[in-house]
């Protein structure tokens, strides 16, 4: 081992370079040789293919794993050429929502047949991913460390599987989720797979997860974010692989669906100056006309048995649509990020019941991901004063999963308010579905078409008291410790 410059090594840049036999590594940006500079060393110096050995296929025979459902051709296509020559090429796979990432992503597991660290968003994903683990590809619960589950603990024992979530890996609240981040700093793994890769480029997720030590396979649906930082998923990989999705809805393995955004009147109350911007969302979204609205289509969709999703990301609004609608419908939530694991779960599995009955679920952005709902076949979206491309992608992918009934056409509505900014944010989300190859309608409402539930005067009365009351509340402050974890 050698440097061009006498400095200080830290201890885990030593092991690095001992571990590689790297030469004349520099010190990047400081006096002394840290991982940074090793990093950057290898970025600059070597093809990673060339210097990182990845591990030979079938290298734990002792390990059984069986897959008992049947792949698909275009999920084979993705294994094959992940694993070319026997070994792992690190790549982003883009595949459309409903298509099969997780089996995919389990199918190069079952593969390797060697330590897998899997980083999802939530932990009822996590769930999910262990449910298929279990019960498609025979892995016993013994050799899986899952974060959902009450005792995990990430340990140093050789255990087949570990399934975090991305605020696992940046959690420094406790002494047990110190342990957890350092321990998997710590491990080599076989094959790292990043679900929603498009989050894992977040700034701090990605301080941590370039860190890890191991091939990336990367999945996501959406390849972009509303930042520049998705380029950084190239330091982790070599190649880029993306299914069409034209093809997968020709074969019946996605459903079509078909993307509307309808335009309802807005009183000139409702986004007048004397408003804060708080105010003029919560208007644009409990604008009486856009409630009318709501009604006439929830009415039809249960008449003809739908499964409907309605997402809203202001809770206010949500709670005050929800207290609306709940006087007629059967609503099923609302879930949203305080409502518990448990919870959610129990809310999931009702609205998955096969009962021929249509069904209304209610769901804040903690929907946006990952929950594997496929009986859905329409959406409502009532709230969309962000123009967040790839949340709206992710969310019109929450219908778009096969389904075994008579529903072969699948809709994604979302309802704007007029004169609002609703409308120019549902605009640039609408050319971004159009780029995907979905299919785009336009429509706009007349005052003469809807009666309206309520007054505007009545909604900005409900809006102005919850503003009060949010003022009314006094809460004192504890002062915050401020923690440093020394990672490396």
């Amino acid at each position: 081992m050698s440097t061009t410059t006498e400095c200080v090594i830290t201890s885990k840049a030593k092991e690095l370079i001992t571990r590689y036999n790297l030469k004349n590594v520099k010190p990047y940006h400081e006096s002394f040789i840290d991982v940074e500079a090793v990093l950057q060393h290898l970025r600059t110096n070597y093809e990673l293919n060339g210097l990182v050995k990845t591990p030979d296929l079938l290298c734990s025979d002792n390990l059984d794993i069986s897959c008992t459902a049947s792949i698909r051709p275009y999920q084979d296509l993705v294994v094959k050429k992940i694993l070319k020559d026997t070994k792992i090429n690190p790549t982003l796979v883009v595949m459309p929502c409903g298509s099969g990432k997780t089996v995919t992503g389990i199918y190069i597991l079952s593969k390797i047949k060697d330590r897998t660290l899997i980083v999802t968003n939530y932990k009822i994903v996590a769930k999910q991913w262990k449910h298929e683990l279990m019960n498609k590809f025979s892995v016993s619960e013994n050799d899986i460390d899952c974060v959902s589950d009450t005792n995990f603990m990430q340990s140093t024992e050789k255990k087949l599987v570990t399934i975090v979530t991305y605020d696992t890996l940046i959690s420094i609240s406790t002494t047990k989720s110190r342990s957890t981040i350092v321990n998997i700093l710590n491990m080599k793994f076989s094959l790292i797979i990043l679900d929603e890769a498009h989050k894992a480029v977040a700034s701090l997720y990605f301080s941590i997860i370039y860190r890890l030590s191991g091939p990336v396979v990367a999945f996501t649906a959406t390849p972009v974010r509303e930042d520049s930082e998705l380029r950084h998923l190239e330091q982790l990989v070599q190649n880029t692989m993306e299914i069409d999705s034209d093809e997968l809805i020709s074969s019946g393995y996605i459903s079509r669906i078909v993307c509307s955004t309808i335009i309802v009147p807005t009183d000139a109350k409702l986004y007048s100056d004397k408003l804060t911007h708080t105010q003029k969302i919560s208007a644009a979204v409990i604008n009486p006309y856009k409630l009318a609205y709501i009604h006439v289509l929830l009415t039809k969709m249960l008449s003809e048995k739908q499964r409907v999703i309605i997402f809203c990301d202001d809770i206010f609004s949500m709670m005050y649509v929800h207290g609306k609608l709940k006087q007629i419908y059967d609503i099923i939530g609302p879930v949203t990020m305080q409502t518990s694991l448990c919870e959610r779960e129990k809310c999931v599995q009702r609205f998955l019941e096969n009962d021929n009955e249509g069904k209304i679920i209610m769901l804040s952005r903690t929907g946006d991901e990952g929950l594997d709902i496929p009986c859905a076949t329409k959406l409502i979206q009532i709230c969309t004063p962000w123009g967040s491309r790839r949340q709206h992608a992710q969310r019109v992918g929450r219908v778009q999963r096969p389904c075994n009934d008579i529903f072969t056409l699948c809709e994604a509505i979302t309802l704007v308010s007029d004169n609002t900014l609703e409308v120019e944010f549902a605009k640039r989300r609408d050319e971004y579905l159009l780029e995907m190859k979905y299919e785009v309608h336009l429509h706009h409402l007349e005052k003469n078409q809807i009666v309206p539930w309520t007054t505007s005067d009545e909604v900005i009365a409900d809006i102005c008291k919850k503003q009060k009351k949010r003022k009314g509340i006094t809460t004192k402050k504890k002062p915050v410790k401020k923690r440093q974890l020394k990672l490396l």
